[in-house]
């Protein structure tokens, strides 16, 4: 506390006895907040390795008898959990790549360019979000069953996730709202040395919304990551479904204890994830200015 110089309380305040008695107990508080927190994912986690009998024995057990290993080796190589694994990130980046692509263009051409009609499409972008996802599933099933023009049925591939992922338009609303705060400067003067409207996306705002393709990335991969009512519908080949759509599919044929196995390793790509990207997430706004 002597060397503190942010928050609510200063190392001045910390001295009053008053004060330093309400912090112990704002940290005892949220120390209690993060154990309620963590229970239920350390539980799963150790009854994973429980048998049945363990699991279902009264009283319950905190611990398991013994963590077996070589069990839970076998529970993952009967369900091919890496193969699994490798679909699940097939979708992620075919999503991720078409996410930062057309989302991020469709942001800069409402910002940017703002051609004739942007602010009618913006307004009818904000409005397809207002509508229940379960509206468009139907017509969006029947188009992948039968592609316009072509008439190719492109179920059981991941085409069809990638495009509901380039169309996500809550994307679009952030990637144009941070697009708002680059100044215009910069793309006028760009503009004057010959560059293109792609070429300033690309050369430009691409390397200035670094913070906010982060976050965007760490959406797309929790959002394509724990997917599973499109992919269960339009992936009806097992050795293509991604982790979530298994995970599912162990509630007949798998025990409890077992399907805590698998989802454990299931959360543990998240939970990586935001670790790494947690400073770039909160990282949300940039500095610039204009030197004369």
């Amino acid at each position: 506390m002597l060397n503190k110089n942010a928050g609510l309380i200063t190392s001045l305040d910390y001295k009053r006895t008053g004060t330093k008695l309400l912090y112990w107990i704002m940290f005892a508080l949220c120390v209690f907040i993060l154990i309620i927190s963590l229970f239920p994912l350390i539980w799963a986690l150790l009854s994973s390795f429980k048998t049945v009998n363990e699991f279902y024995q009264i009283p319950p057990s905190l611990f398991p008898e013994k963590l077996d290993f070589a069990v839970a080796k076998e529970v993952l190589a009967r369900i091919n959990v890496l193969q699994k694994i490798l679909n699940s990130l097939i979708i992620f980046l075919g999503s991720w790549i078409v996410t930062i692509f057309f989302s991020g263009l469709a942001g800069y051409v409402i910002s940017k360019v703002r051609p004739k009609g942007a602010k009618l499409l913006f307004n009818l972008i904000l409005w397809s979000m207002m509508m229940p996802p379960s509206v468009n599933m139907v017509p969006l099933f029947i188009l992948f069953l039968k592609m316009p023009l072509t008439g190719v049925n492109i179920t059981n591939t991941y085409l069809p996730l990638w495009i509901i992922a380039a169309a996500e338009c809550f994307n679009i609303l952030l990637f144009k709202t941070f697009f708002d705060s680059i100044p215009n400067s910069y793309v006028e003067s760009a503009k004057i040395d010959g560059c293109s409207d792609v070429g300033i996306f690309f050369r430009i705002i691409v390397p200035l919304s670094l913070p906010i393709i982060a976050t965007i990335s760490v959406f797309t991969f929790n959002a394509s990551w724990n997917s599973f009512l499109w992919p269960m519908i339009l992936l009806t080949k097992p050795e293509i479904q991604p982790l979530a759509v298994a995970l599912y599919r162990m509630l007949v044929t798998y025990s409890i204890p077992e399907q805590m196995l698998v989802g454990m390793v299931a959360i543990l790509p998240p939970l990586i994830v935001f670790f790494l990207f947690q400073k770039v997430i909160t990282e949300n706004s940039i500095s610039v200015g204009i030197k004369g």
